[in-house]
């Protein structure tokens, strides 16, 4: 496992250096290496939280959660197993600083900044009366039923059930790094990584340096995954190209399709590629809003169906906010008169449909 990862990232970095690209954009896996990507990673939280949810029993419920809990924190921190279940969520958790500290005698302490969500997430389980008992270990699962719950949720999931395992989270949650464009170095001390063969620079790095630069690329990301309105971020499934322009088809974290068609110098440009990820924008002018009860007969290439959550009236505009059924929010402005001939209120179901000529891909 460390060997083949350390070869995935010391090779990525070579083949940066010799094309002259940012490392995220020459960062790719080869099709023997098994791992995870964003998408899956998501569906298999997703998993995660449906079996904690549907616990019966106190005790089921509590044992459920801190499983659930310990899969966030291997997913985000790429930590290892043995690692995340010695971890004391009173004292190795800093909340106000959002890190977590792995202790090692040999290697000392090293800080893993982690997602406000995580936090959040921690801090209501210290508030949780069936989790009390468990204070200060709520992470200390037996090693063996974690592995075999995780290759359960990767199965329900609909991927092999091997590619659950601790090991494979910790590889998908470094290759997802590298994608996100976090330094070599960085990645490396972050996943507790030996320094041996790496380039002298690593050595250069203070903890306070790999802190600091973990807690950028960790802000950025959480940007591009977070439901902001009118902002999909997902993978590239497919890309056709034309003579001059080029439809780029992206499967979404919420599991939305959306189309995009841009030149083939934007597409260049940007280093786009399938297997990729990027994420796509549209602005609400060019949103348009319908009441239908079924899918409307209509040439745009995105269309969603959701649900009105707002309505900003104005004197001669109005901005309406939908929300799909993945959360994600969509917002449109539209004229007042638009507003009064659909009647929509706040509750509504509506759909919404704009133009692949409209989205704006970033990668």
């Amino acid at each position: 496992m460390k060997g083949l990862l350390q070869k995935l990232l010391e090779q990525a970095e070579r083949d940066a250096e010799v094309r002259g690209v940012a490392l995220s954009r020459a960062f790719s896996v080869p099709d023997d290496v098994p791992y995870l990507n964003t998408l899956q990673l998501a569906a298999l939280e997703k998993e995660f939280r449906d079996w904690a949810e549907k616990a019966g029993r106190r005790d089921f419920r509590a044992s459920r959660r801190r499983m659930l809990l310990l899969f966030l924190l291997l997913r985000h921190t790429g930590m290892r197993l043995g690692e995340a279940v010695a971890l004391n969520d009173r004292g190795d958790v800093d909340a106000e600083e959002k890190l977590v500290r792995v202790q090692s005698e040999k290697k000392g302490v090293r800080e893993i900044p982690v997602p406000r969500s995580l936090i959040r997430e921690l801090e209501q389980a210290g508030a949780d009366s069936d989790l009390k008992p468990f204070a200060g270990h709520l992470f200390a699962l037996e090693p063996a039923h974690v592995r075999k719950t995780c290759y359960a949720m990767a199965k329900a999931a609909g991927f092999d059930r091997t590619l659950g395992a601790p090991g494979i989270l910790r590889r998908s949650r470094a290759i997802e790094m590298l994608r996100e464009g976090m330094p070599l170095p960085v990645a490396h001390r972050l996943l507790g990584m030996a320094d041996a063969g790496l380039p002298s620079r690593v050595m250069e790095l203070s903890p306070s340096d790999v802190t600091r630069s973990a807690q950028y690329y960790l802000d950025r990301e959480n940007r591009k995954k977070t439901s902001a309105r009118n902002r999909f971020y997902g993978r590239i499934a497919r890309i056709n190209r034309g003579d001059i322009q080029s439809e780029v088809v992206l499967e979404a974290l919420g599991g939305h399709v959306l189309s995009s068609v841009i030149t083939n110098v934007s597409l260049d440009g940007l280093a786009l590629s399938e297997g990729g990820y990027a994420t796509a924008e549209v602005k609400a002018p060019w949103v348009v809003v319908m009441r239908a009860d079924s899918r409307p007969d209509s040439g745009a290439a995105n269309t969603f169906a959701g649900r009105v959550t707002s309505v900003n009236r104005g004197a001669v505009s109005t901005e309406v906010e939908v929300a799909l059924d993945d959360e994600s929010s969509v917002c449109s402005v539209i004229t007042e008169e638009s507003r009064k001939r659909l009647d929509l209120s706040p509750g509504d179901s509506a759909w919404v449909l704009f133009s692949a000529f409209s989205v704006i891909l970033t990668p």
